[in-house]
This record gives structure tokens, sequence and C-alpha cells, in this order.
């Protein structure tokens, strides 16, 4: 059983140690918040131009929202709110927040359970007027954002660490209340912003966020750059983007794969079709270099493994985005580009190659000694059209040079699928071509390498 406590510090924790440690991080003048977490800020006038600007520009779509019907809301409230997901999440729950924050739960193996963002509430009169007349609207509340297909699942999580904590748990119905992601498809795609560029307070990037979304529901999807920003709305309710002297108006509405097209093409994944359950580490998975971690906070459930990685681990394989080709036919692409699904064609270079099953293995296309050695490569997760994503060993498929072992990669290396489907017919050869993200720190480092 977790033992709570309130740190001087005014940070919530389950242990009195971890408590005076953040306390001590505190006064030698760290902020507390993840490492990552700033990465991909932005300065605040350009934050402030995704959302509320003077626009020379009246055509909305250029602003767009995909309704993310594929995700569903858990609802945690009570006085103990923040201090009991603080004990179950990877990243901080400040009791001061007022915007969103990216996030998952752990198995105590240190296995992804569900990657999630979580909204605090208590700031939202319009979704305080909707709580029964027996809950007080002065204690925190939150919503979790998860994989609707595994809501039930982290529902039942959630409470197995209940015990005598104040909060209510409830797992909303689905459409109550909905998940949008709104981006400017305008917005540049800035390069991942580490090092002098991070040093954003965390007070300046709650102001920030705060002068953007007011007392709405949401947060800056700071997952990646340009990925916009995210909001909870009622089911009755679209998102509509300000505009400063302009008044509102609507952001044109795009569909979940449309959204799911663009956060693969920046490397984003999110669920657990590509974030496995019980198997995936969130080291492999991104979460940390998307922010999600927060290695300075307390004591919480999968943190010994975590923390054991970042510090003295080295992490061999990611998920990164994939572009699919005719691995007999065509030349090995240069560039992610998007091809449209069920195309066509007698050229192999305008075809649209067939998806891999989901967890195929990625083997060589490469033949003698060296290919049997370095035989799988990886495993396909999910995909459209001829992009996806796939955890990919950084030594074979990529030029990223790891701090321990010797580099296998070469040039001329190439990838494939083939698999088998319910029936027991082959499918494949399709060649799989993997691409480091600028705004990943070692893709970063990988390409001043290269122009060095």
């Amino acid at each position: 059983m977790f033992a709570r406590s309130s740190s001087p510090a005014g940070f919530p924790f389950i242990c009195n140690k971890c408590s005076l440690q953040q306390l001590r991080s505190k006064n030698s003048g760290h902020d507390g918040l993840a490492p990552n977490a700033n990465r991909h800020s932005l300065t605040a006038p350009a934050l402030k131009a995704t959302r509320r600007w003077s626009s020379q520009s009246h055509d909305s779509a250029r602003y767009q929202a995909a309704k993310l019907t594929n995700r569903r809301l858990i609802s945690v409230h009570g006085r103990d709110a923040a201090s009991f997901l603080q004990g179950i999440t990877t990243n901080s729950i400040l009791p001061e927040q007022r915007t969103g924050i990216y996030s998952a739960f752990l198995t105590a193996q240190g296995r992804v359970l569900n990657d999630v963002f979580i909204y605090p509430t208590h700031y939202s009169p319009s979704y305080l007027d909707t709580l029964p007349g027996t809950v007080s609207r002065t204690d925190p509340g939150y919503l979790i954002e998860v994989d609707a297909a595994e809501a039930s699942k982290l529902f039942a999580h959630i409470r197995r660490f209940k015990l005598r904590a104040k909060v209510n748990i409830k797992l909303l119905d689905d459409g109550e209340w909905n998940s949008w992601s709104v981006w400017d498809s305008h917005a540049p795609s800035l390069p991942w912003q580490g090092g002098a560029d991070a040093a954003t307070s965390s007070t300046q990037r709650a102001n920030q966020e705060e002068s953007i979304f007011g007392v709405g529901i949401g947060c800056m999807d700071r997952r990646a750059p340009a990925m916009g920003w995210r909001e909870i709305l009622p089911s009755d309710r679209s998102p509509h983007v300000t505009r400063d002297g302009d008044g509102e108006v609507s952001a044109a509405e795009a569909s979940l794969e449309a959204y799911t097209v663009r956060r693969m093409l920046k490397g984003v994944p999110e669920g657990q079709r590509e974030i496995w359950r019980e198997v995936a580490l969130p080291q492999e998975s991104n979460i940390d270099y998307m922010g999600g971690i927060d290695y300075r906070k307390g004591c919480y459930v999968g943190q010994e493994l975590t923390i054991r990685t970042h510090h003295t681990g080295v992490v061999r394989k990611r998920i990164l985005p994939v572009q699919l080709y005719d691995a007999d036919g065509e030349d090995e692409p240069k560039q992610l580009m998007h091809r449209e699904p069920n195309i066509t064609s007698s050229k192999p270079s305008l075809r649209t190659p067939e998806c891999p099953a989901l967890g195929t293995e990625m083997t060589t296309l490469s033949t003698g000694v060296e290919a049997v050695r370095m035989r799988k490569a990886g495993k396909y997760l999910d995909g459209i059209g001829n992009i996806g994503l796939a955890l990919c060993r950084l030594d074979l498929m990529t030029e990223i040079k790891l701090p321990a072992g010797a580099p296998l990669w070469r040039p001329g290396l190439r990838w494939q699928c083939t698999w088998l489907d319910e029936g027991g017919a082959r499918h494949g050869p399709v060649g799989v071509k993997a691409f480091v993200p600028d705004w990943h720190p070692r893709g970063r480092s990988r390409v001043s390498e290269r122009l060095a």
C-alpha cells in the first residue's frame, strides 16, 4: 500500500523520500518538468499564432479538426485526484496545472499499458456544470483520454489502486464528450528544439497555454512539431478558431484517417495497435522523446526499469515511420511521402504496395552470411496506404550509431516484409524503408554527423 504525502514544495508524492528529493531539486533551480517536455515548444508568438492570430487569409480550410472517434475518456475527480494519478503515471500531475499533458500508464515491470493525455477539468465551468450534485466543484478533477478499445481495461486498472483515496472514477459514455485534434495545415514543421531552445520555464509555458485555452479543456500536442492542439468538447460542439479582431471561424472537419496519416508521417505512435499493451517499453515507443516521462518525479508504478534504462541502458529499437515500396521493381525511396491506398498502375513506382499484416517481421533483402546473421530487424506495426509505423532496430535500419556494439547498417542494405494471410496464402515481398524524424534527438545528431 502506498503512503501518500504532500511535500513542502507543493508537489503530490507517494513517499516522503521522493518528496524531499523534489524539494532539493526545486531549490537547486530545476522546475520539475520532464527533460523532453519542452523540446517541441514554440516561442510565445508562434504558440499564440496557433489558435489566436491576426490573419490576412480567411480560408477556414487552412485550419482542420478531426474528431478522434478511436479515443475515449475516463473521469477521475476528488480531493486526492492529483496525488492519486501522480503515483500511477509517468508524467507529473501538479495541482496547479490548467492544461493537459501527455503521459502513460505502465505495468509494475515497466511495460506500457496505455499512452494517454490527462486534462484538468476543475477550471472548466462547462464541465463542472455536468457533474452530479453530490460531487464537490472545488475538488480537482481530470479526464484521461485513452485508446477506445482499451478504455475498459484501463478503467479496471485504475480502480485497483484506489484503495482509500478520495476519488471518484468513471468511464464516460461513448460520445458524451469528444476528443478533437486541431491543426494549422500551413504551420511549419519545425525541427526538434533542444539545448538552450528548451529552456522555456514551466510558468511561462503554462501562461502561454492558459492564454490559448482559457477555461476550456485541452492542451498543445507537443509530441512532435506542428501537431497542433487537442480539445475536449461536449457532443454538441465542434472546434472553433479565434482570430484577433475577426471573431471565430469554424475549423474544417477532417477525417480520422487524415489525422492518422499526418501523425504517422511525423512518426508519432498512438494507441495499442502501435504501442502494444504489456509488451512495448516506453523508450522504444518514443514516449520519452514525446515528453511523456518526467525523470525527476517521485515514485510511480513501473518507474524502476524506466529510470534504469534512462541512466544505464541503451535503447536499441524505436518506433519509426516507414514507407512501403515494390521490392522487385522500385528503387528504395529517398523521402517519406504518402500515397493513397488501392492505387494500381503498370509502373511499380506509381503503385501502392500491399500493406503487411500487423506484427509482420522485417527481414533483409540481401544475401550471404551477413544477411543470415542479422536477418530480423523489427516488426511492422500499422499503416495506411504506403506509409506506416514499425518497431525498428536502429543499428540495422538507420545510420544511428549506438553507444555500444559495432554498427551493422551499411549502404545498400534493404528490408522487406513477407507474410501469410488467414487462408495461408503468401504475400510479398514488400520493401520497407525506415526514416528517422528530425525531431528525434538522435535523428538531429545523425543529420549533423552526415553533413559534417
